[in-house]
């Protein structure tokens, strides 16, 4: 059975849904692990992946990276 590039990419990206109480769970657990957490928010503008798929294999990926500068 041969996928298209769509089908491998999107099971590439395909991840479980957590329900709210796993979600939250999730949360608290990992909250237990430190005496203090700090966030920063950088703000995103665009991202973008390009991948190339062969033979139902994804064979190479560009992205922007999360800096400023040319695609890796």
């Amino acid at each position: 059975m041969t996928r298209s590039a769509r089908e491998v990419v999107e099971r590439y990206n395909n991840s479980p849904t957590l329900t709210r109480e796993q979600a939250r769970n999730r949360v608290e657990d990992c909250w237990q692990l430190f005496d203090e957490l700090h966030f920063d928010l950088n703000i995103v503008i665009a991202s973008i992946e390009v991948f190339r798929v062969v033979d139902d294999m994804i064979t190479e990926v560009w992205n922007c990276g999360y800096k400023v500068g040319a695609w890796q």
